[in-house]
């Protein structure tokens, strides 16, 4: 009933019941009190700012989530005077929650008790006050928050205040303005402070702020490092160079730090590869290699293949160089084939694990697509039961199945020079656009030795198969003939092996292709084809 009650008073914004409804956040049932700090983030007021904020630092879970969004959700001229005034004489527990509010409604005016807050002793305060500066701050503000920046209360805070700069530059469009506060803050920084303002800088990339961060890497140790990261996001290649000198250093300590982030401008150079080509130049270690394959795997060209080719022989590095050749094979495959082919085969013939081998199976099954399909048939049909429909036909046992020597085959001749004749054996060119119809072919496939393959089959629509007159596939489906629609693996045994199809159509073109594979997706050696 109370539920009800504070539903309806909710309704008809009712602002006279908030003192009843306030009371009710403290009864003994969580729904009643949930609904009521609901109903107060509605018609509440501004002397409903420390009721929600008190239940908000005193709960934990949903409870205190409704609170907090029932206290950033009261409307009323009074609510932001009543944030403001208790955000001075609070508790520290409710301090932090009213800073929160601030931040969430976008209080702009209060951005002076939050450069305050943002001093406070209590940790979790300056933490939320910080956070607010950083929703509310615009232009104007910029060169209080960099003061903060120099001299946080807590060397802990730095980070903090870093990150509330940086999102208070989305609201700053002038990006000069940005710079140029952050050249002038430099200037008055302190080996400590300069770190934050160089990350800073390396948000904004321009010339001018390049030059600073170029500058810094002739400082001391720690200035050096702080530069050497904030270049590494840089957006083009032009830092690339300055890091190259300081990881030729033999000395210098931070040359690990300046040659990794040269690997990663390495991606944005004009030429990918020859850059990944010098930093291999200048260190050859596992590690650099490894970053080197990652960063060839995604930028590097066909000349690339040059530098990752010898890393596939060795065992510490064969998984990486084995991603990195498929990953540039993959963008060259249409215009240099022949190389893709050689390098894949390269791929799959080394110690590299199965897991990294098996884009390049993927990539070269892909080339092969319809590469070495059989061709060589004998086929009879076609077969259809008068008033059946496609279910009953594929589910019967029809003449070829009962005895093949019974019916008369016919031997398959593709007189097509299309792509498609490459693969596909076109049943309604043979026998017609038969419907509720069923075909069957037959070959012959030797194999030298016990051989466990996969038949890559393909059908429009239905098929069964069988190896040996024993069945090992079927498929009842409306579908286009497509390559490798179904793979199934099966062991030949050594010498002659049978394989029949039975294709049925349900309606319009139909059709069908096959051909073997390794396991491994690879083309299989020393086997004859003959459907005689």
């Amino acid at each position: 009933m109370q539920i009800l009650l504070i539903g309806s008073l909710s309704e008809r914004e009712d602002k006279s019941a908030i003192p009843s409804i306030t009371k009710l956040t403290e009864s003994e049932n969580l729904e009643v009190r949930l609904s009521a700090i609901q109903a107060l983030g509605k018609i509440g007021n501004g002397s409903s700012v420390i009721p929600l904020a008190t239940i908000a630092s005193s709960t934990s879970g949903h409870e205190r989530n409704v609170s907090r969004s029932a206290l950033s959700n009261l409307k009323g001229n009074d609510v932001q005077n009543a944030l403001k005034k208790h955000l001075k004489e609070s508790l520290p527990e409710i301090q932090s929650e009213l800073v929160r509010a601030i931040a969430t409604r976008a209080e702009s005016t209060a951005m002076n008790e939050l450069m305050i807050l943002a001093k406070s002793n209590t940790p979790e305060i300056r933490k939320e006050a910080i956070r607010g500066i950083g929703n509310l701050a615009d232009q104007s503000h910029l060169d209080q928050i960099l003061i903060l920046l120099l001299n946080p209360k807590e060397e802990s805070d730095r980070n903090d205040i870093e990150s509330a700069i940086a999102y208070s530059f989305r609201r700053i469009s002038d990006k000069k303005i940005q710079t140029d506060a952050l050249t002038k803050a430099l200037e008055k920084a302190d080996e400590i402070a300069k770190p934050s303002i160089l990350s800073l800088l390396g948000r904004d990339p321009n010339e001018q702020s390049l030059q600073l961060l170029i500058s810094a890497l002739k400082e001391t140790e720690s200035i050096q490092l702080a530069a050497i990261g904030a270049l590494t996001k840089w957006p083009n290649h032009g830092p690339a160079n300055d890091l190259l000198k300081i990881a030729s250093e033999e000395k210098n300590p931070n040359r690990d730090a300046a040659l990794n982030s040269y690997i990663i401008l390495s991606s944005k150079s004009p030429n990918p590869t020859l850059s990944y080509r010098k930093a291999l130049e200048l260190n050859n270690s596992t590690a650099t290699a490894k970053k080197v394959l990652a960063g060839l795997g995604q930028s590097g060209g066909i000349q690339s293949l040059e530098i990752i080719k010898p890393y596939l022989e060795n065992s510490e590095t064969s998984n990486e160089a084995a991603l990195a050749a498929t990953q540039v094979a993959k963008r060259i495959k249409d215009s240099h084939t022949d190389t893709v082919r050689t390098i894949l085969t390269a791929i799959i013939k080394s110690n590299a694990s199965k897991s990294a081998k098996k884009e390049a199976t993927d990539l070269q099954s892909e080339l092969d697509l319809y590469k070495d399909y059989i061709l060589d048939w004998r086929i009879t049909g076609p077969y259809s039961v008068k008033g059946k429909d496609a279910k009953y036909v594929f589910d019967t046992a029809l003449a070829p199945e009962k005895d093949s020597k019974s019916v008369r085959w016919k031997k398959f001749k593709n007189k097509l020079k299309s792509e498609r004749s490459l693969w596909a054996i076109e049943l309604d060119s043979i026998l017609g656009p038969e419907a509720n119809a069923a075909a069957y072919a037959m070959t012959k496939i030797w194999a030298p030795e016990n051989l466990k393959i996969n038949l890559e089959m393909g059908s429009d629509d239905h098929i069964k198969a069988w190896l040996n007159d024993k069945i090992i596939h079927e498929s009842f489906s409306n579908r286009s003939l497509e390559p490798r629609q179904s793979i199934i693996p099966v062991t030949l045994s050594k010498g002659w092996n049978l394989i029949t199809l039975k294709v049925v159509n349900t309606s319009g073109p139909w059709g069908l292709c096959c051909r073997i594979r390794g396991r491994d997706g690879n083309p299989v050696d020393g086997l004859k084809i003959e459907s005689k």
